[in-house]
């Protein structure tokens, strides 16, 4: 019996439900993109935010690539996750609560590198977290730092310092065009 028939029995099928948990973590997924947006909004003219960016192969995407004032390239990922349990590394690996969410980071990381491949620069990696505490405020993995929503703009303004860069709104804007040509829009 197809999903549709069974549906109209009132059966439930694990396709189903699993179709309607699929479709809860991307609609979780997509409120996260669009908090971290509105925060990133606040950061002034002089910072670029290009959202929802496609890598050149395959499905994956960029939420939200910033570029600072002296151009220092950051792949902000968003995460949505429960505010029940925290974000703790044991053993070298992330997790929400008991839920081992490596591969996340991992993502996060393969997408900073594409982006550095297209763009010929260093990309730093930020999983941002709306939602669940992260444990210490802060977690520094090699590659990778994870930080609650509300740490996110001291954290990019602190890698814009670090930069050992001066502001430079012409390189800036160029390097922006190089992000916009080999990163379009996500068509998904």
């Amino acid at each position: 019996m197809g999903r549709r028939a069974a549906a109209g029995f009132g059966i439930r099928s694990r396709a189903a439900e699993g179709d309607r948990a699929d479709a809860a973590r991307w609609a979780a997924g997509a409120e996260g993109e669009r908090r971290t947006g509105r925060l990133l909004e606040r950061l002034g003219p002089s910072w670029i935010s290009l959202h929802d960016r496609a890598l050149p192969r395959g499905r994956a995407n960029v939420d939200h690539l910033v570029i600072t004032p002296t151009g220092a390239l950051v792949n902000v990922d968003s995460k949505m996750w429960g505010a029940k349990d925290a974000v703790h590394v044991r053993s070298g690996r992330v997790f929400h609560g008991a839920e081992d969410r490596t591969d996340r980071v991992e993502s996060a990381l393969y997408e900073s590198r594409t982006v550095a491949g297209v763009l010929g620069r260093p990309v730093a990696t930020v999983v941002v977290v709306h939602g669940a505490r992260v444990t210490g405020g802060r977690i520094t993995l090699p590659g990778a730092t994870i930080v609650p929503a509300d740490s996110l703009l001291a954290l990019l303004r602190q890698i814009d310092r670090e930069s050992g860069r001066r502001p430079d709104p012409g390189a800036v804007r160029a390097l922006m065009e190089r992000a916009e040509a080999g990163l379009p829009p996500y068509p998904g």
